[in-house]
């Protein structure tokens, strides 16, 4: 019902009204004396009466336009209704009797209680906006006699409870027998669960059982991190440091927590998660070192490490291919090792992950090997402090002039001076002398000396004397008697080697030939192409000689493809005079004509390549003929040189 009045309060109840309700509470309060044991049980609760009363009052909704109202008029002192949904406002005067509510305009049920009365309950039905629902409530005349049983059993066990009209505090589980059958409000408690309040209805036809499970005002968290530190906090606690066995469970209250994670060498780890009554959160978190690995591969080395975002050099100690741990980052490294060159650049440390490091140092010294014609030879520097080699044959040089010393059992001493530059590898062959050669050598220093001359055809040609160099051309030198091998080099010519002994006051002469010889080298170009010239040192030899090869491969080639297209020529000469149809004849006469010209084709290649094997054969005849090498040829002309010396007559042909 609708109306554009504001709400009013209720006419004033008669005075017969006040007389009834003052009977009423008289009842409640005799009644349980007057029944035989249920004092000592319960209190009697006496039913509400709720009666739907339409008549033509209306409403005006000034404050709540949209919502709807109740107007309840009732004797029962004390009175207060509910709302499933929610009640907007609540304009009641309960000593007057009026009770007045505004509630939302939807479907729901209202619920009506008041001390020593059962709780009474009633559905709106539909409601619209600026409806107004008008009850009467008043005490029913009768009270409740019937009696039964109650159970009351808690999940977890041993919560204590109230019930209304029920003296004391109770544990669950806990049975009540014949209690009036009525309807009971009951608190149900436990530490660290939340707080149950629950209706419960006893029948008098069978024992009524009440399960509550209670809600957790806690959970559990399961936190795997080993050897960390969890720290917490919420919206309203600062952070606070909590003490966990990895793997094992905190109980923790309900509710959002913002959580870190601290571990020495690593980057704390941050986040936020949610513990729900009665379950266990997992929290798996893997934390990121701040540190990595370094392994080293060289050997018996130093190394330095600085952090290139600041800070000093330090020495890190390490062992060979054994991980080191280093905090994460770019650092400018330095290797180093006596008798190598340090070594050095910038490597980065990643978090969790193993960085190598294996530079190659290049040793600051030279290496030295010797071969020696005497057995079990040492070698011994005496200016130099580089390291020992497995070799004896071979000694380590730090860089610089040095002089090593080669020694062997029976031989006498060798001094050698030798430039070391640093990773240079020397090899060397020296000769010992036997401390009987020196002794015969020195016995011989003591006769008369020996002349050598040693002369050659090429002014510029070079002579040495036992590896020597001694002159150019021609010398004549003062020896001791004794064997000696003579060389002569020249930059265009083959060199010439020759052994000679002088004895004590004797004079030998000895002349190496250096320059070709003309008919030697015309005999060697007629016999095989080019070789002439390579005898004279003239590198066109080389083209001569391959010219030849290629044009004589080419004909050899070519002969036998003559030779196989002149037996398919005769096959193909054959099946065509054999034909038994001017079919098969005119086929084979097409072949005669083609394996025909294959076989001109193979003969006109042979000749060719013999054509190119003769103009190369040729040219190159002609070559060795007219053109002279760049040092000339040996003179042709004969000389007869005759001599005497201490020893006796000596002759000497030159050609």
């Amino acid at each position: 019902m609708y109306s554009e009045t504001p709400l009013e309060p209720p006419f004033t109840a008669p005075r017969a009204r006040f007389a009834s309700l003052w009977l009423f509470v008289m009842c409640a309060l005799l009644l349980p004396a007057l029944l035989p044991g249920s004092a000592a049980q319960a209190q009697v609760l006496r039913q509400m009466e709720v009666e739907r009363v339409t008549n033509n009052r209306a409403f005006v909704f000034q404050d709540y336009p949209g919502y709807a109202a109740v107007y309840i008029e009732s004797s029962i002192p004390n009175l207060s209704i509910a709302s499933n949904l929610d009640i907007i406002a609540d304009l009641s005067d309960p000593a007057s009797g009026v009770y007045r509510v505004i509630i939302l305009p939807r479907p729901q049920a209202l619920y009506f209680r008041a001390p020593g009365y059962m709780e009474a309950r009633m559905s709106t039905g539909v409601l619209n906006a600026r409806q107004v629902i008008e009850l009467r409530i008043d005490p029913q005349d009768r009270s409740i006699t019937d009696t039964g049983d109650l159970l009351i059993r808690s999940e977890p066990s041993s919560a204590t409870f109230t019930v209304e009209g029920l003296p004391g505090t109770y544990s669950t589980p806990h049975s009540f027998t014949n209690i009036i059958a009525q309807t009971y409000n009951i608190r149900v408690e436990l530490p660290d669960h939340e707080t149950k309040h629950v209706i419960v209805r006893v029948d008098p036809l069978r024992p009524t059982v009440r399960d509550v499970v209670l809600t957790p005002t806690f959970g559990f968290l399961n936190l795997n991190t080993p050897n960390a530190t969890l720290f917490l906090a919420t919206d309203e606690v600062p952070e606070y440091r909590v003490t966990y066995t990895p793997n094992r469970s905190i109980r923790l209250d309900t509710g959002t927590y913002s959580y870190r994670i601290s571990r020495p060498n690593y980057e704390d780890e941050t986040g936020r998660f949610t513990i729900e009554p009665g379950r266990t959160s997992m929290l798996e978190v893997s934390l990121r070192p701040t540190y990595g690995f370094l392994v080293v591969n060289t050997p018996d080395a130093q190394l330095f490490l600085r952090n290139t975002a600041g800070g000093d050099e330090r020495l890190q100690p390490y062992q060979r291919q054994q991980p080191v741990q280093i905090d994460a980052g770019t650092y400018s490294f330095r290797v180093q090792r006596n008798f190598f060159q340090p070594v050095s650049g910038n490597i980065t440390i990643r978090p969790g992950e193993t960085s190598f490091l294996a530079p190659e140092l290049s040793p600051d010294f030279a290496t030295l090997r010797v071969r020696a014609n005497a057995p079990n030879f040492q070698l011994r520097a005496t200016d130099s402090n580089a390291p020992a080699t497995n070799n004896s044959s071979e000694i380590n040089l730090e860089r610089g002039l040095r002089t090593v010393v080669v020694s062997a059992q029976g031989y006498a001493d060798l001094s050698l001076r030798v430039n070391a530059r640093p990773g240079e590898r020397i090899d060397t062959t020296v000769v010992l002398e036997s401390l009987a050669a020196r002794q015969d050598r020195q016995r011989r220093e003591q006769l008369p000396r020996g002349i050598l001359n040693v002369s050659t055809d090429m002014p510029d040609a070079e002579i040495f004397i036992n590896g020597e160099r001694r002159g150019q051309g021609e010398i004549s030198i003062s020896v001791v008697p004794d064997s000696y091998e003579i060389e002569v080099r020249h930059p265009h010519l083959a060199r010439q080697k020759s052994r000679v002994t002088v004895g004590s006051a004797a004079v030998v002469e000895q002349n190496l030939v250096l320059l070709p010889s003309k008919g030697q080298a015309v005999l060697l170009s007629a016999l095989l192409p080019g070789t002439g010239h390579l005898y004279t040192n003239r590198n066109r030899g080389y083209f001569y000689l391959a010219g030849a090869a290629a044009a004589a491969g080419f004909t050899v080639w070519a002969r036998f493809d003559y030779l196989a297209a002149g037996e398919r020529y005769e096959n193909a000469q054959l099946r065509y005079q054999q034909a038994s149809s001017l079919e098969d004849a005119a086929r084979y006469r097409a072949d005669v004509l083609k394996e025909f010209g294959n076989q001109s084709t193979a003969y006109d290649n042979m000749m060719l390549g013999l054509a190119v094997f003769g103009g190369v054969y040729a040219v190159q005849m002609l070559d060795v003929l007219i053109l002279r090498p760049r040092s000339g040829y040996r003179d042709s002309r004969q000389t007869v040189q005759a001599g005497f010396g201490p020893q006796g007559a000596s002759l000497t042909l030159r050609f």
